[in-house]
């Protein structure tokens, strides 16, 4: 059995893959988020978080062996996404134009979002401390610096300078 937990707990019915070089399994946990993989020739493989499974992130994980005829046991943790949307608009209440662009950047992570309507989102995004940036290709809108925590859906507003 492989526990897979998030800050400590178990992620019940988390999504799973243990892949090698010429095949990929997937399982899912239970609610105690716990599961195992049965027939697993022995060799080498890592583990990963299944694609899709939304507010969660797993930071790579060393390769790990399996022995012939030997349990492997696995504790991997997971941290929760959080999620940062808002609007961005000028003093006066008109929103910047549709080609303006958000640049956020954590720990020399960057993502981006293109505004529309004066709307943004940013999802998937790691807990800690985001700077955000508005350009509209030319020059520099607004800039706010915000702290995201784990699994948080923080809205920030931005008012862009002219």
């Amino acid at each position: 059995m492989l526990p897979l937990s998030t800050e400590g707990e178990p992620l019940a019915w988390g999504a799973f893959d243990m892949d090698a070089e010429t095949f990929e399994f997937g399982t899912t946990t239970d609610a105690a988020g716990r599961f195992d993989f049965r027939d697993v020739a022995p060799g080498r493989y890592r583990a990963k978080l299944a694609a899709g499974r939304t507010g969660i992130d797993m930071p790579e994980q060393p390769p790990f062996e399996v022995l012939a005829g030997v349990p492997t046991e696995l504790r991997l943790s997971v941290q929760r996404t959080g999620t940062i949307q808002g609007r961005v608009e000028f003093g006066n209440g008109v929103p910047v134009a549709e080609r303006s662009l958000l640049l956020a950047e954590h720990d020399g992570d960057r993502t981006s979002a293109v505004i529309v309507s004066g709307r943004y989102e940013l999802n998937g995004l790691l807990p800690g401390v985001w700077r955000l940036s508005v350009s509209d290709g030319e020059k520099a809108l607004a800039d706010r610096t915000v702290t995201l925590e784990p699994g948080e859906e923080l809205e920030v507003d931005l008012v862009a300078q002219p």
